[in-house]
């Protein structure tokens, strides 16, 4: 797909993608242990077995830089953002983007059904699975953020 979008550039134009990497790590050491020991991180192992399952690398958003660089783009820069899970943060921007980080996480879980039991989850067990991941996303001693990769280039003239 990048090197479609490289060809219907003109010269010097450019192109920025946007990408989760469906990875989560912790705000601090005792945040990471509570995320580990969660439901959310149940949730992750068996959502990346299922896309490995489907041949589909859920960690794409690491790889945006190498495509583009493949792709033929010039001046490729990455970026990474961490998205607090939800409102746990304090100051208001941060705050303000868990909001809608876990309001589009929710969203997502319902879509997940299939991936789950592609990771192995039994069909019977997802409904409670998905309870508690509603769960975990939503208790803000949950600080946890999910990185972001911003990439963007230019065609050459």
């Amino acid at each position: 797909m990048l090197k479609r979008i490289f060809y219907h550039l003109r010269p010097g134009g450019h192109a920025e993608f946007l990408e989760y990497a469906f990875e989560i790590v912790g705000a601090d050491p005792a945040a990471d242990t509570l995320y580990q020991a969660s439901s959310l991180a149940k949730f992750m192992r068996s959502a990346f077995a299922g896309g490995a399952a489907h041949g589909k690398d859920l960690h794409s958003g690491r790889k945006l830089r190498e495509w583009m660089v493949d792709a033929e783009y010039v001046d490729v820069v990455e970026q990474q953002f961490l998205v607090p899970l939800n409102e746990w943060p304090l100051d208001l921007m941060n705050k303000s983007l868990g909001g809608w980080s876990s309001l589009n996480w929710l969203k997502f879980l319902d879509g997940a059904k299939k991936l789950l039991a592609a990771g192995g989850v039994p069909l019977d067990e997802t409904p409670g699975l998905l309870e508690e991941v509603r769960r975990d996303i939503l208790n803000q001693n949950m600080r946890v953020y999910w990185i972001m990769y911003s990439v963007y280039g230019r065609k050459p003239e």
